[in-house]
């Protein structure tokens, strides 16, 4: 029986297998691109039920949106932290030297006054002794901060976690479009398929092996192996050569030395790179190289993920401009001005874009960061290029302000109401457009005769509120940091 039932699970599989695979002979199959479904493999494997043990966010694009999310989290926490402590460590190094040179100045007085014998030798007294061991000690350990070792750290743990992205991006998108893996022209044994219980299991197990050998690729490489796969031109943006330099620095830190080879100079050569330095020079990290690095490669990994879920899942597109606009929006919040500008020029960009609301808020929110950055000129251009007369009174507010022509902003806020499709009352606070207003006496007329509220009182009990929610989350992290000292 047991036997019977062995040939029965085989049966079953190559069974299961020819419904996918295209069976070239006994010992080889290669994946077969379905043309039945509209939407590929995943939909006829789904029917069959073959994924049942998978999440339903990782049979959704939503899972773009958590995984992007996600690496924008882990390197903003990076970019806030050097911005905020490496100061505090820098400060801590410089004290440390002056000590070092308060030391040296010390040692040298000491030294210089000790006896000297009828005889002309030096008897030394035990502090003499113990300063000349100081100074061969701190001899060894020259021109070594923590600050250098942090921040050579920090910036080897960014493609860490550029990787661990890459990783998920993929998964995701092989789930979706396994299709795909046929453009990698590998051939699998059917005995490999023997070996796992299900279908869903070996076509697990073949985006795993996929993404094992595209990692072992340069950063480079992999772009250029995603071009081929998706037919999309990953390269073509203006920050693409700073990302190579930063990929090859990366490399010649883990691996010369921060030394400058023939390799270094010639990647970036190819790639157009500026300011190449000379061969054997030596490459550092600093804070401000690697505030940029954290920025660039996450534009990187926000256009690569927009990129891929815009152009081929269609269907939910829709979603994939919410998500891109939730990333502009965070970085308006947070001031990120610079990244918000290069978020939103990629925003307005992107080919048929679902609906003109949509494009208008990517543009309104560019135009906020242009206007925040006083780039006047592009701020122009960007209000220029839309027709405002046939739009809503929200967005007719939002170029009045944008333009400074806020003489009747009052009047602009009361044609609004209470019901304002993206301007409630809390947004009048909460919203980045609203900076440029926050102070203007028609504004707060506006607002407190729409709402029949006074202004400061509802600005005073919105802050009561965050102020109550930030207290007990910090005492709910300050409880976890003394847990760990």
């Amino acid at each position: 029986m047991r036997g019977s039932s062995k040939l029965q699970n085989d049966a079953q599989i190559v069974d299961d297998t020819a419904k996918v695979y295209n069976i070239v002979d006994k010992k080889v199959i290669t994946l077969e691109n379905n043309e039945a479904s509209k939407q590929g493999l995943k939909n006829e494997l789904e029917e069959e039920g073959y994924f049942d043990e998978l999440t339903d966010s990782e049979l959704s694009t939503t899972k773009y949106d958590v995984i992007i999310k996600e690496l924008v989290h882990d390197l903003y926490g990076i970019y806030r932290g050097i911005k905020d402590r490496l100061k505090t460590l820098v400060k801590i190094d410089l004290d440390e030297k002056k000590e070092e040179l308060n030391f040296v100045k010390y040692a040298f007085e000491v030294l210089d006054n000790q006896e000297i014998s009828d005889d002309n030798i030096v008897h030394l007294t035990d502090e003499a002794i113990s300063i000349i061991y100081e100074l061969s000690r701190k001899k060894i350990v020259e021109n070594v901060t923590f600050t250098d070792i942090i921040e050579k750290s920090l910036y080897l743990n960014l493609f860490s976690i550029f990787d661990e992205f890459i990783g998920k991006y993929l998964k995701t998108t092989y789930l979706l479009k396994p299709e795909l893996i046929e453009n990698s022209e590998k051939e699998v044994k059917i005995a490999d398929v023997f070996k796992h219980g299900s279908l869903e299991s070996f076509l697990i197990s073949v985006i795993e092996k996929e993404i094992e050998n595209f990692r072992r690729k340069s950063y480079i490489e992999q772009f250029e192996t995603l071009e081929k796969k998706l037919n999309m031109g990953l390269k073509k943006f203006k920050n693409w050569p700073i990302f190579v330099e930063i990929c090859q620095r990366r490399n010649i830190l883990m691996h010369c030395g921060g030394i400058v080879s023939e390799q270094y100079i010639k990647i970036c050569k190819e790639n157009k790179c500026s300011n190449i330095p000379e061969k054997d020079t030596i490459l550092k990290i600093d804070r401000k190289y690697l505030e940029e690095a954290v920025l660039i490669i996450m534009e990187v990994a926000i256009k690569l993920t927009i990129v891929t879920w815009h152009k081929l899942f269609k269907d939910t597109s829709g979603k994939c401009e919410e998500t891109l606009n939730e990333l502009l929006f965070t970085f308006l919040i947070e001031e990120e001005y610079e990244l918000a500008t290069i978020i939103g020029e990629f925003a307005i960009s992107l080919p048929n874009i679902t609906n003109k609301e949509k494009e208008i808020i990517f543009i309104v929110n560019l135009c906020i960061a242009y206007k925040s950055l006083n780039e006047t000129e592009k701020l122009k251009e960007c209000i220029n290029k839309v027709d405002w007369t046939p739009l809503s009174n929200e967005f007719k507010l939002a170029r009045n302000i944008l333009c400074d022509e806020i003489e009747k902003i009052d009047e602009d806020i009361i044609k609004i109401g209470t019901h304002g499709k993206y301007f409630g009352k809390h947004n009048y606070i909460k919203f980045p457009l609203f900076r440029f207003v926050i102070n203007n006496e028609k504004f707060r007329k506006g607002f407190e005769e729409v709402f029949n509220i006074n202004y400061e009182e509802f600005i005073k009990a919105v802050s009561y509120k965050i102020i109550d929610d930030q207290e007990l989350k910090i005492e709910d992290e300050i409880s976890d940091i003394e847990e760990e000292i």
